[in-house]
């Protein structure tokens, strides 16, 4: 039976996403926070780092001025923007929801913080850079 192509957009993709998520994990027990895998928030953003390294793997493949490429470049400054603005104000809703929760004695809401400009940016330098040093192995 013969397997078909692996996409190599989607295989850097995939790996930039074990490998942000991995990162996160042990930053997180280095710094003793307890994080468990797949916890949001934290450094490094790996929403960030997988559209960027998405991004940067289009770019590799179909160029730097397609078309493509473009369209990645916006949804990678939206998938930021929301990581670092919307996720975070979520977050800090939740906590005051939970505050106004304790005084109506109702359950509390989880909270899940979003991330921290500089954990976006790092999560968006992380993916350019793995994806660019993935992109090199998969064409040596």
């Amino acid at each position: 039976m013969d397997f078909p192509e692996i996409n190599p957009v989607l295989l850097v993709a995939g790996l930039v996403w074990l490998s942000a998520e991995l990162s996160k994990y042990l930053i997180g027990l280095v710094n003793d926070r307890g994080r468990k895998l797949f916890d949001p928030g934290g450094m490094p953003s790996v929403h960030t780092a997988v559209i960027v390294g998405c991004t940067m793997a289009i770019g590799l493949s179909e160029g730097f001025d397609s078309p493509l490429f473009a369209l990645g470049a916006v949804v990678s400054a939206i998938v930021a923007h929301d990581a670092f603005r919307v996720r975070w104000a979520v977050g800090t809703q939740a906590v005051r929801i939970n505050e106004l929760s304790r005084r109506a004695k109702l359950p509390p809401v989880v909270v899940w913080r979003g991330h921290r400009i500089r954990e976006v940016i790092v999560g968006g330098i992380y993916g350019a850079l793995l994806a660019w040093g993935l992109w090199a192995l998969l064409h040596w």
